[in-house]
């Protein structure tokens, strides 16, 4: 039998032509099934071992000398199972008592007078302010007293993060389990300068000491106080004075307080010191005068505050002097006003000014939006 060299047809032993493809044949015979071609003439087919010799490959190591697996760490799995833990608790925490819900528990502590949680969500910008529920009495009364005030500090404090006064702002406090942000409320602390007329007279605060005089005529510097309401007192062996003041807002941080008293030179010792208290409400001049309101008067307010009361009244026809205005400042350049009727001590509107655009907004209860005012 030949195969042909060519198209590798079998043919006959005596073929001289391969009959499928024509090609000469060669004159050997060879036996597919028993010969075996030269390796000159017939390429050796390259086994798979062969090929990978050819390519270097370097053969499979054994399975008996392959090298075991290192057992996995105990301690690494603790840890990250400890991660997993805290990661998680981080964000259940997170989404249980959030800023928002944290805001909201302080709000609703200021309106319960709840103490208790306050002492905790409080702090102070003056860390000689002690924080506990006796500093916390002013202000507690001067919001049970002002009602309005403290429902509009308490819907500021959850949209804007402050009061309208900046009296009390929402601050971070740190972190709970180094994930969660923990948020409380600060307050301004008042420093009101105390001035007297009597030497050697005690001045109390809500009867709380905070100096003795030693001079006729002399300026005391009161606080760190809690911003609220107070009853100044100067009690001397040769008279006594008294004041109620309000100190709430950036404005009344440094107030001037008179505690002037009228004394009485005599020669025998049967004074009454009782008739000589003097109340000095009537007599200051107008700073007391807003006293019971928890705005302030248009006189007061500050320049950007009285323009933005003045576009206020032009474009929504109202006589400014009807109302008083507690001011803030929300954004630079942009004003917000508040205006408290003047009888009845009510909130009636919500303003804010832009005086680079010249553009007056009026807040929309039924939107909780400023919408601009044409």
């Amino acid at each position: 039998m030949k195969i042909c060299p060519n198209c590798q047809y079998e043919n006959a032993a005596d073929a001289v032509f391969c009959g499928n493809c024509g090609a000469k044949l060669p004159e050997q015979v060879v036996n597919s099934a028993t010969s075996e071609a030269p390796a000159s003439e017939t390429p050796q087919p390259a086994t798979r071992l062969g090929r990978n010799q050819s390519t270097n490959e370097a053969p499979t190591t054994p399975l008996s000398q392959q090298r075991p697996k290192q057992p996995k760490k105990p301690w690494l799995v603790a840890l990250l199972v400890v991660v997993l833990v805290v990661v998680a608790g981080g964000v259940f925490y997170a989404s249980q008592f959030g800023k928002s819900k944290q805001v909201a528990a302080i709000a609703t502590a200021l309106a319960d007078d709840d103490r208790t949680v306050l002492v905790d969500k409080v702090v102070s910008d003056d860390d000689g302010l002690t924080i506990d529920k006796q500093a916390l009495a002013p202000l507690m009364t001067y919001l049970k007293n002002h009602p309005q005030y403290a429902k509009d500090a308490q819907a500021d404090l959850k949209r804007n993060g402050h009061s309208s006064d900046r009296t009390l702002t929402i601050v971070s406090a740190g972190r709970q389990w180094l994930i969660v942000p923990v948020y409380k409320l600060q307050v301004t602390t008042m420093h009101p300068k105390v001035e007297t007329n009597l030497k050697g007279a005690a001045i109390t605060a809500n009867d709380v000491k905070l100096s003795t005089t030693k001079y006729d005529h002399e300026s005391y510097q009161a606080g760190p106080l809690m911003p609220g309401s107070y009853t100044f007192k100067l009690e001397g062996s040769a008279g006594s004075a008294k004041k109620q003041v309000d100190l709430m807002g950036q404005a009344n941080v440094g107030k001037a307080v008179k505690l002037l008293t009228t004394t009485t030179t005599t020669s025998t010792d049967d004074v009454d010191s009782e008739d000589d208290d003097v109340d000095e409400n009537d007599s200051d001049d107008t700073e007391d005068s807003n006293q019971h309101h928890t705005g302030k008067a248009l006189s007061v307010l500050s320049r950007d505050a009285a323009t933005a009361v003045s576009v206020m009244a032009s474009k929504e026809d109202r006589d400014a002097d009807d109302y008083t205005y507690v001011e803030s400042q929300p954004w630079d350049n942009v004003t917000e006003i508040k205006l408290y009727d003047e009888d009845s001590d009510k909130l009636v509107d919500t303003y804010r000014y832009d005086k680079k655009n010249d553009i007056l907004a009026k807040y929309d209860d039924a939107t909780s939006k400023f919408v601009e005012v044409k």
